[in-house]
């Protein structure tokens, strides 16, 4: 099951990266200060945890693709309601749909895995004396 979802998990990774690079290269975000390159380090970093999520599957490889989506989440959210470093989206586009839901089945698909966080224990570990 964890290879099934790591395997999942890498392919929304990777087609988080491929719209990235296809907004930076193709509609124009290569042109936006700040935006442009942050597109171009999603798509960078989506494919570099992709790779992480199935040669070292575990809970840190998982936890960064979710905090990279749901940055890319709040970010797309700021962008088309208040703006973000002086950049403000127009009206609602299918790609900017397309995105949140690969963005948010990747969380999904990710927190069965950031879920197996190795647990500390707040007692104190005690071995009794015989």
């Amino acid at each position: 099951m964890q290879r099934t979802l790591s395997v999942a998990a890498a392919v929304l990774l990777l087609a988080q990266a491929a719209i990235h690079l296809q907004q930076y290269l193709v509609d124009g975000f290569r042109a936006v200060p700040v935006i442009g390159p942050m597109f171009l380090a999603h798509a960078a970093l989506a494919a570099v945890i992709a790779v992480a999520v199935v040669v070292r599957p575990g809970w840190i490889p998982a936890a960064a693709g979710i905090v990279l989506s749901v940055g890319a989440i709040l970010f797309l959210v700021l962008a088309k309601t208040t703006g973000v470093f002086g950049f403000q989206s127009g009206p609602w586009q299918t790609i900017e749909i397309a995105t949140i839901l690969v963005e948010v089945a990747t969380v999904l698909v990710l927190a069965p895995l950031a879920s197996r966080a190795p647990r500390m224990s707040l007692a104190p570990n005690r071995q009794e004396a015989r």
